[in-house]
């Protein structure tokens, strides 16, 4: 009866292909349950990019506003509603006030060996998680008995966009050290869509990962890590302006003792440290001609946390600790007027002028946390896991702009914000597998600082300035999760329901009382404040798994949907994505592997006028991904993505901005990929 449904599911996909031709797009990386199917996924083949990866993440969708920039989204909450981490607490954030920059794009994605998710505020040990928690894991601590020299060398083309990538990954040590240093280069050209249009959306990066590990003692470890990434030339179709440059560097120390004690039985240390500058330009722009802005921004992010592990009974683990950190971003945008477009016809200056504004205005914030986690195996079927956490929370701005402190009569100092997660879980294992999952859970968000301190920037879907609201308040979620699986050694399926209830819901709506800023003869008129909304709520459905049909054959299985609305306005909530559907059938056979995959995203009518949403049309496509094991050490892959060259675009995709010719952010079009790994 399984076998029929999830036969079902992947033949109703491929009907509805028939039904909507509208595109076609290929996941590369298969990625595995481990421990635990729902929160734990391993990256196999390491040749997939990042978009591909996320995407595979049950439940998970993207924002994408470049083909560089993407982020992840679970059921509504996106952003700094999702806690998005490196190796367990490396934590770096966007210079950027339109997220050109966030922090999957610091690491390329062959470097990741695996990602945990959590899906809702069901976590304390991590800092604050409002509506999720996503944790990409780099590391892997080895097992050295003695000195030993591995890797593997990676090389893949695009052919739609003459993309290239070029990467390494080493391995040695002993059983007293071990070191891991990765490199990776990739080079992508515009490429083009179903339609034929060349999209923009070339840009090149450069990476560094490396670690090293020492064995102090049987029970001490300390881990050095370090991780280099550069952008150049970044094309940001979906936004009014492109990256020149992007340059990261993040450092972490971590620090393990086991076995302390009869107390304790671990402590961890970890330390941090994240900067990144970034600099923005609308050179490639028509409206450089009358006004060039440059822009250079950065960020600076500090962080350190501890841990204790504790055993008071045999029954129970207990996790305490404590952590802090730092986010301060500054930068100035720089502007050369050559004209007034404001007259008619319009004037240009014999000098041109020039002219300075405060990006972020100096603005930091400041997190200082403390919790207490435990878990509490009651018998062989029932497990129960519980977490409180509290953060104190500083923010403030070091050089105001006159024309936001007279908005605020110089009251811009936000009050210290105290706030408090908490959460419960329930797993009862029932007969024949079955297991039942029950979770509750309040999450917390500070407001970020761009919506406490942006002045006069375009960073929504929709043309207006926004202006940033210093005596926002903590968003809170309030969410409970039902969990229904089963898991043996051919099958594991489930299906989770959630319900969330927001308060205090950041948006940004129209305030009469600014006028605009920039180009003030343009529409519309006014700026947009960040307020907070008193209620909104989301829930929906998560279905997914995998099975081992026969001998060779195995089926996975993801389904989303998310109904999200904001009752105080009688809306939907913005950026939300439709109905989601990804199933493969994949084959294995001694050195063969091959993968057929239909994604299925029905159309988005339900969008938020606020924000200026459109809705999105439903499309339907196939993926196909063959890889063999050529010799001992080298492994061949070739896919098609977008076999049938569709024209298509995703809900949460920025469209154009600022170009030539308006159009939506398509995907490519067909594309057929290569690559040859090397293993030693």
């Amino acid at each position: 009866m399984k076998n029929l449904l999830i036969l079902s599911v992947f033949f109703l996909n491929s009907s509805l292909i028939a039904q909507n031709q509208d595109t076609i797009k290929i996941q590369e990386v298969v990625i595995e349950g481990e421990v635990d199917d729902y929160k734990a996924y391993k990256n196999e083949n390491k040749t997939s990019s990042s978009v591909q990866l996320i995407q595979q993440l049950s439940g998970v969708t993207i924002t994408k506003r470049s083909n560089f920039s993407i982020e992840p989204s679970i059921n509504s909450f996106k952003y700094e509603q999702i806690n998005t981490t490196i190796n367990g607490g490396v934590t770096a954030s966007s210079s950027c006030p339109n997220r050109m920059d966030p922090i999957i794009t610091r690491i390329s994605s062959n470097e990741i060996k695996r990602i945990e998710v959590v899906r809702g505020p069901f976590e304390v040990r991590y800092g604050q998680i409002m509506g999720g928690y996503i944790n990409l894991i780099t590391q892997e601590k080895p097992n050295y008995e003695k000195f030993s020299f591995g890797g593997e060398l990676l090389s893949k083309y695009n052919f739609n966009g003459n993309g290239s990538v070029l990467a390494a990954d080493l391995k040695t040590g002993n059983k007293f050290f071990d070191i891991n240093f990765g490199a990776s280069r990739r080079d992508f050209g515009n490429y083009v869509s179903g339609s034929g249009q060349e999209i923009s959306s070339s840009y090149k990066t450069y990476g560094i990962n490396t670690n090293i590990g020492f064995n102090l003692s049987k029970k001490q470890r300390l881990v050095m890590a370090y991780i280099y990434s550069k952008a150049d030339d970044v094309m940001h179709a979906g936004l009014p302006m492109d990256a020149k440059y992007d340059e990261s560097n993040m450092f972490s120390l971590d620090y393990s003792f086991n076995d302390l004690g009869k107390l304790f039985t671990e402590l961890k240390v970890k330390m941090y440290a994240s900067a990144e500058d970034h600099l923005m330009t609308n050179e490639y722009r028509p409206n450089a001609s009358a006004s060039l802005a440059n822009t250079p921004v950065n960020s600076h992010n500090y962080g350190a946390r501890f841990e204790f592990t504790t055993k008071p009974f045999a029954n129970v683990k207990m996790h305490i600790g404590a952590d802090f950190k730092q986010i301060a971003k500054d930068g100035m945008k720089e502007v050369t007027v050559y004209k007034n477009i404001c007259t008619t016809p319009p004037t240009v200056y014999p000098t041109p002028i020039k002219k300075e504004f405060e990006v972020w205005q100096n603005s930091y914030s400041q997190d200082f946390g403390v919790f207490i986690d435990l878990q509490y195996y009651v018998n062989e079927k029932l497990k129960l896991k519980t977490g409180l956490r509290s953060d104190l929370i500083k923010s403030d701005i070091k050089d105001p702009e006159e024309d936001f402190k007279a908005l605020y009569n110089n009251d811009i100092t936000p009050d210290d914000i105290l706030n408090f997660n908490y959460y419960a879980q329930a797993k009862y294992s029932l007969p024949k597998n079955y297991s039942i999952e029950i979770s509750a859970g309040h999450g917390t968000r500070n407001p970020s600082l761009l919506e406490r301190y942006i002045n006069h920037f375009t960073v929504g879907l929709d043309a207006y300035e926004y202006v940033g609201n210093p005596h926002l308040k903590s968003e809170t979620n309030n969410q409970i999760n039902l969990m229904l699986s089963q898991k043996n050694k051919f099958v594991f399926v489930y299906i989770n329901t959630f319900y969330s209830r927001i308060n205090n819901y950041i948006t940004a709506v129209e305030d009469t009382t600014i006028k605009r800023k920039f180009t003030a003869c343009k529409e519309p008129k006014y700026a947009k404040r960040f307020v907070n909304i008193d209620n909104a709520e989301q829930y929906g459905i998560n279905f997914g798994g995998n099975l081992a049909l026969f001998k060779y054959f195995i089926v996975n299985i993801d389904l989303t949907y998310t109904y999200a609305q904001n009752l105080e306005m009688n809306e939907p909530l913005p950026e939300i994505a439709p109905f989601t559907s990804i199933v493969s059938i994949i084959y294995k056979y001694k050195k063969l592997k091959a993968e057929l995959q239909n994604e299925y995203q029905a159309e988005q009518k339900r969008i938020s006028k606020l924000v200026g949403e459109s809705e999105t049309p439903a499309f339907s496509i196939i993926n196909l991904k063959i890889s063999y094991v050529l010799f001992k050490h080298f492994k061949f892959g070739l896919s098609v993505d977008n076999i049938s060259n569709e024209n298509y675009y995703r809900h949460l995709s920025r469209p154009y901005k600022n170009m030539d010719t308006q159009s939506m952010f398509y995907e490519p079009g067909r594309n057929f990929k290569i690559f040859v790994k090397y293993s030693f």
